[in-house]
């Protein structure tokens, strides 16, 4: 999960399909791109991630 772009595209699918969406989940969260606010704001409030990454700076993996 980025910048949310990708969970937008299956929520379009699913809404076609006539299919409800309970819930996301997704291996690795970037949440510094904050693509969590974009698929709360499209609707979808139960959001799961195994890992957390709150940053890349300075070339370092900062997990959350």
């Amino acid at each position: 999960l980025g910048y949310g772009n990708a969970g937008l595209v299956i929520i379009d699918l699913c809404r076609q399909a006539d299919a409800e969406i309970v819930g996301m989940g997704f291996i690795i969260e970037k949440e510094f791109q904050h693509g969590r606010k974009v698929l709360h704001q499209a609707g979808i409030q139960h959001i799961e991630s195994l890992a957390i990454i709150e940053s890349l700076e300075n070339n370092e993996i900062k997990l959350k």
